[in-house]
């Protein structure tokens, strides 16, 4: 056997290891005390956001937490920035997750929800429906959102930058 075949076998077989693992660790189903408390992460999150309270959402996110959304990138702090900047010109955000799809794997965990909410400038009040996911990852038997990503779902009206 060439060197080259000895490689290409290795890393074969290496490629095949981590395949069965990967495929032995499949996602299970979370008790129902675990779906809820991965669902109230992303709630204190929208919480946090709307009441612009910085230490609760930093109480939910990973210190290198970071959101997709309206088309950019957000970390914990500027998307608290931009939270406030959208309250101070005068528009109201109310979110509520629906339809909660949890998953767990070991001490990572993700969840893809329907998240139906309104708009409010003034008098006036949008409804407005995003797909969302987040991943999680438990640290020290608590639960923390490390990436998110919400997108607009079309016919819902956009909030400009």
């Amino acid at each position: 056997m060439t060197r080259r075949h000895a490689t290409a076998s290795i890393s074969a077989l290496l490629v095949m290891f981590v395949l069965a693992s990967t495929l032995r660790l499949k996602a299970q189903k979370p008790t129902a005390n675990e779906e809820r408390s991965i669902t109230d992460v992303v709630r204190t999150l929208l919480v946090a956001l709307r009441n612009e309270d910085q230490t609760e959402l930093n109480s939910v996110v990973t210190p290198d937490f970071y959101i997709f959304d309206n088309g950019s990138r957000f970390d914990k702090d500027s998307v608290m920035a931009f939270m406030k900047h959208l309250h101070a010109s005068g528009k109201q955000i109310e979110w509520n997750i629906t339809e909660p799809d949890v998953h767990v794997v070991g001490d990572v965990a993700w969840i893809a929800y329907l998240n139906k909410g309104t708009i409010t400038t003034g008098q006036i009040k949008s409804d407005q429906s995003w797909l969302e996911s987040g991943f999680l990852e438990r640290k020290s038997g608590k639960w923390q959102l490390e990436f998110m990503q919400s997108t607009r779902i079309p016919g819902s009206v956009g909030v400009p930058k």
